[in-house]
């Protein structure tokens, strides 16, 4: 007979219970979490665009005097623009500052410098139209080398990123254009420079019908073609800047002719597969089913009036508020950019993209593999989604030049991502981040990291080899 005291032996069902009940709310908790992002991040998205919307229909004399208040209380608060001067290595450096800060294009950057850009359009096989804009030696009274650069940017940038410091030797294109190198910027379809297509307008939800895939598919290699007929060249060296290193190895994991025309591949601040976002809470919307984020932003032009609040806002709150949004997003600090770069740089920063390339990353990030966009509709369960081959189809000598306290920046999986045989150099910038790399204060150890390998002979140095450089 047994006692009454003793413990009831758990019976099969409770074992089997127990951690079905973890899971449960494990998956309850996040769920409740990403609900509490979710709905403020409506209420949020509701009202930018209702703010944008009266401020984008305020009279201008309106808009000078929140101008003027605004400045008057930076002023109180001590405020006198010193900062914003920043290191001036002279007054023509200062003249070029608020030329650049300025400039309405990137024309006008260049003109800055006393250089002038060719316009070249490009029809993809899907028929948008992109600008490609040239730096073309034979122009300026350079001697040619005979060589070609193709550089391209990065998520929500345009070309413009390339002209944004005020020493002509201190942006890439503009220092190689003065050895002689043939300079291509490349532009992703629906950016400031790419809103055309010959059947569709970006009034129309099919224009904005686009994800990574079709920067990969389409954009690059048709980009490559065009400058190779109209230079007549064989081959072109790429410099890609965050996503644009990820369209190039996409791009070139998939189309086996595309290796044979790049001869060289820079990547800089290579963010493949971005570990997450900084905060907690927002990172949880990534767990989120894509439709979240077409209800909180719609299906077509992502953050259509965020150009607007560079017009309308007093500089210094400007700086600011990109600050905290950078830091908020991937805990950046940006203290390796002097108030001054960013007076210039921000301003440059922006431009727009598609919504479904947004939620291409999230479903990347979230899957921590470099993916191909996976179908949101109810038979897009029922397949796999492919990784892009990198590992295995890339054939093009590649240096990585990064930052080491870069958040969108996993060295070690991207190393992973190339063939052992074709990473010939990885450069560390010591507690540089994601911007740091082309408007940080040592960007010319970047520039010198290019040169040398653009220099390089494949009978020269050691594959995979890796240096840090202390900033």
């Amino acid at each position: 007979m047994s006692s009454p005291h003793r413990k009831r032996r758990p019976s099969l069902v409770d074992q089997m219970d127990t951690p079905v009940k973890s899971d449960v709310e494990d998956s309850m908790s996040q769920t409740v979490r990403g609900w509490l992002v979710v709905l403020p991040s409506v209420l949020l998205v509701l009202f930018e665009g209702l703010v944008s919307l009266i401020t984008a229909n305020l009279p201008k004399f309106v808009l000078r005097q929140c101008t003027a208040v605004v400045r008057f209380l930076f002023g109180v608060a001590g405020d006198k623009g010193a900062k914003l001067n920043g290191d001036i290595k002279s007054t023509d450096y200062l003249g070029r500052r608020e030329l650049l800060h300025g400039a309405l294009d990137i024309h006008e950057m260049a003109g800055v410098f006393n250089f002038t850009i060719e316009d070249h359009i490009v029809q993809t096989d899907d028929n948008y139209l992109l600008t490609l804009h040239r730096l073309n030696p034979v122009s300026h009274g350079i001697r040619p080398n005979g060589r070609v650069l193709y550089f391209h940017h990065g998520l929500l940038m345009n070309s413009e990123i390339w002209l944004c410091r005020e020493d002509v030797h201190e942006n890439l294109p503009l220092h190689f254009l003065l050895q002689g190198y043939d300079c291509w910027l490349g532009n992703n379809r629906g950016n400031k420079y790419s809103g055309k297509h010959l059947k569709y307008k970006p009034s129309q939800r099919e224009f904005w019908d686009f994800s990574i895939d079709e920067f990969v598919r389409f954009d690059i290699p048709n980009n490559v073609d065009y400058i190779l007929e109209t230079t007549g060249k064989e081959t072109v060296s790429y410099i890609g800047f965050s996503q644009g290193t990820t369209q190039i190895m996409a791009a070139l994991s998939v189309n086996v002719a595309l290796n044979s025309k790049i001869d060289k591949l820079c990547v800089i601040s290579p963010a493949t597969t971005p570990r997450g976002l900084n905060n907690g809470l927002l990172n949880s919307i990534l767990h989120f089913s894509p439709n979240l984020m077409y209800l909180l932003f719609g299906r077509n032009i992502l953050f259509a009036h965020a150009g607007l609040w560079a017009q309308v806002m007093y500089p210094k709150l400007y700086l600011i508020s990109i600050d905290i949004a950078t830091n908020f997003l991937f805990g950046w600090k940006n203290e390796n950019m002097d108030e001054a770069d960013k007076y210039v740089s921000y301003y440059h920063l922006y431009s727009t993209t598609s919504v479904k390339t947004v939620v291409h990353w999230f479903q990347i990030m979230n899957g921590a593999r470099l993916t191909m966009y996976k179908d949101s509709s109810s038979l897009g369960a029922n397949f796999y989604t492919p990784e892009y081959p990198t590992r295995t189809s890339l054939a093009v000598p590649t240096i990585i030049i990064y930052g080491t306290g870069d958040s969108l920046v996993d060295i070690d999986q991207i190393r992973q991502q190339l063939p052992r045989k074709y990473l010939k150099k990885v450069v560390g910038l010591e507690g540089y981040e994601h911007l740091d790399l082309i408007w940080g204060r040592r960007v010319g150890d970047v520039i010198k990291s290019v040169g040398k390998f653009l220099h390089y002979n494949e009978l020269d140095g050691e594959s995979g080899k890796s240096i840090i450089i202390n900033t």
